[in-house]
């Protein structure tokens, strides 16, 4: 996760050696070494690094303090830092490094592709968007795994709980039922667990209806966050 972050900030034009040191102790976030240092930029493509003079750099520079186990940050040096290079929060990139990290995991590609435009909406701020479009999308995988897999035993289900109901043969006939009574109905016919449809219909539904809605609803981003990493963990991840 640290790689994806650094690479970025170190490909920044006109950064001095100095500039470079710096993010590396922005990054690690943690007292470290003169040799530490010199290692990670050498492994990050900065093989001159190797030739810099570490100390001497270090001790120049107003932004970092040496502590015991090694140099970090002053708390001017992180603001001075962001401002200079635009750099915002590190934990804000390690947030959107995690989510992506999860990519890879996703088998379909047409899923894949659709919760990275979530991750998307979400590396632009746009929270509530973000809840939505995931969401929609977690429904659409799971409608698609009741199609291909459960179809029969959705169908009886579904009958024995709405007597009256039409008989569910295509994706858009999934899409009328409500999306709390469709959650009851694929826990019952064994497409998804009672953890993973408590958590669904009373936390992931619930935003949704938050952030779908014309209202003066407030999101966080670290709500947002854990909303769309859970929804990748047990639907996008598992079908």
């Amino acid at each position: 996760m640290q790689n994806d972050v650094l690479l970025g900030y170190l490909e920044i034009p006109k950064l001095t050696q100095t500039d470079k040191i710096l993010i590396v102790l922005l990054v690690l976030d943690a007292p470290t070494k003169p040799n530490k240092i010199q290692s990670v930029l050498s492994d990050h493509g900065i093989r001159e690094a190797k030739k810099w003079n570490m100390s001497q750099l270090l001790k120049a520079t107003k932004h970092a303090v040496s502590l015991k186990d090694g140099w970090t940050l002053t708390s001017n040096g992180k603001s001075s830092l962001k401002e200079k290079l635009g750099i915002g929060e590190v934990k804000e990139a390690k947030i959107i490094t995690s989510l992506r990290d999860h990519l890879p995991k996703i088998k379909l590609t047409q899923n894949r592709e659709f919760i990275e435009e979530a991750i998307r909406c979400f590396e632009s701020k746009c929270f509530r968007a973000a809840v939505v479009l995931s969401w929609t999308g977690a429904m659409g995988v799971l409608y698609d795994e009741v199609i291909k897999n459960h179809l029969t035993t959705f169908n009886r289900n579904l009958m024995a709980k709405f007597p009256k109901s039409k008989t569910i043969v295509s994706f858009d006939d999934l899409a009328l039922l409500s999306e709390n009574d469709f959650l009851e109905l694929a826990y019952s016919s064994s497409v998804i667990d009672k953890n993973v449809k408590m958590h669904l219909q009373n936390t992931g539904l619930k935003l949704r209806n938050s952030c779908g809605h014309p209202n003066t609803f407030k999101v966080s981003e670290h709500q947002v966050q854990a909303h769309i990493e859970l929804i990748m963990l047990n639907v996008f991840e598992k079908f």
